[in-house]
């Protein structure tokens, strides 16, 4: 029988095409925030990596540096060169400077991109002194090993025997043997030697290398003369040096490609380095130092009222008297990688120094090889110790 109810059927349930649609646009938004965040961070850290990485460096060469300039003129206790010292090719600056020289590829060759630049001349800085100290014998005492008033008392002994010991050694102008530590080095044959004190130092010739007893001739000044004796007492502390330590700093282009060709726009730069492992007294090879040095402006800073204090800082002297107390040194500093999002940073202008033209990496004739690259200027001023 009809009784004139109808049987609906249940309602459907599920998304429809455009909820569907919604649902994935929301989805792709958010994905693509999560992805501009994950690609901006990468960025900012990759870009914060290379700027630590330049700062590194830049610290690394100053600290080098900086030692070197605080050394340059060390010539034992008088800090002063042989008396004799021209004959033996030392007469030379403790510290040279050669201002605006054309920066060169690491083969010396002319660094073709940098023919249009503003910033093509770097300036060249060698520091000379001694180093390569030979140990006598007996060898120096160090009284900061003591560590106790017992070893104290103990090696005070032991430093008055040595300054008796070395006294005897050098006490007689015509003898020309003294004995080195058996852990020495032991200088070559016909090898040119320094022996110095607080008065004053010689340059010698080495005659003779028998165990651990040196036999020398003194080298007449003006000639090629030498006399087989010491020619002069010395009196503790006696210092005796192989040779000047010479080291000189270039900044050059580098074929950062590895094709064979230093001028195109991914090749940078490095600071060279006289090779420290060079035992020749000239003509020692250059190795690179530190990547991202791109200039180098070097500044002597000129004492002029005898107070102590750089009063000016000049490319060179206006007198040969003049009195330097400090070397002012800036660096100019360049990332190491190519980066095409930084096609449109912010153009920066680096004043390297009032004598030289200042330097706009984003100018027209350092745009080609310059964008991609950060830029950062490094200053300090280094006093010199021995000036």
């Amino acid at each position: 029988m009809d009784n004139g109810t109808m049987n609906m059927k249940r309602k459907q349930k599920g998304f429809s095409l455009i909820e569907i649609m919604v649902a994935l646009v929301i989805s792709l938004v958010l994905m693509a925030g999560v992805l501009t965040i994950f690609v901006s961070s990468k960025r900012t850290y990759s870009l914060q990596a290379e700027l630590a990485t330049l700062q590194d460096n830049a610290r690394f060469v100053m600290d080098d540096m900086t030692y070197g300039l605080r050394m340059a003129g060390y010539y034992g206790c008088s800090t002063a060169l042989p008396a004799n010292a021209a004959a033996i090719n030392l007469d030379k600056p403790r510290i040279e400077v050669q201002n605006n020289v054309l920066i060169k590829n690491a083969n010396d060759g002319v660094l073709g991109k940098n023919s249009t630049s503003s910033v093509a001349k770097s300036d060249i800085l060698t520091i000379r002194y001694y180093a390569n100290r030979l140990i006598l014998n007996p060898a120096p005492t160090d009284l900061l090993q003591a560590e106790s008033v017992a070893e104290l008392t103990t090696l005070r002994a032991d430093l008055l025997a040595e300054q008796l010991a070395i006294n005897a050694v050098f006490d007689d102008p015509n003898d020309n043997v003294f004995p080195l530590d058996v852990n020495s080095i032991k200088p070559a044959v016909n090898s040119n030697i320094t022996i110095s004190d607080c008065g004053g130092s010689v340059a010698y010739k080495v005659t003779k290398v028998d165990g651990n007893d040196i036999s020398v001739a003194r080298i007449i000044a003006g000639s090629t003369g030498v006399i087989a004796k010491f020619g002069r007492t010395y009196a503790w502390p006696v210092e005796v040096f192989a040779n000047v330590t010479e080291t000189k700093y270039e900044v050059k282009g580098i074929d950062t490609n590895n094709d064979g060709v230093f001028n195109s726009a991914i090749d940078g730069y490095a600071l060279y380095k006289t090779d420290p492992n060079c035992t020749a007294t000239t003509n020692c090879n250059m190795i690179p130092f530190i990547e991202g040095v791109e200039n180098m402006q070097i500044r002597l800073g000129v004492d002029t009222d005898s107070d102590g204090a750089p009063n000016q800082y000049l490319e060179l002297p206006a007198t040969a008297n003049s009195v330097i107390v400090a070397i002012k040194i800036t660096l100019l500093m360049r990332t190491n990688n190519k980066r095409n999002d930084l096609i449109d940073a912010t153009a920066t202008e680096f004043a390297l120094d009032p004598a030289v033209t200042t330097y706009n990496p984003s100018k027209i004739a350092n745009f080609d090889y310059e964008v991609g690259y950060r830029h950062r200027l490094f200053t300090t001023v280094i006093r010199i110790r021995n000036n």
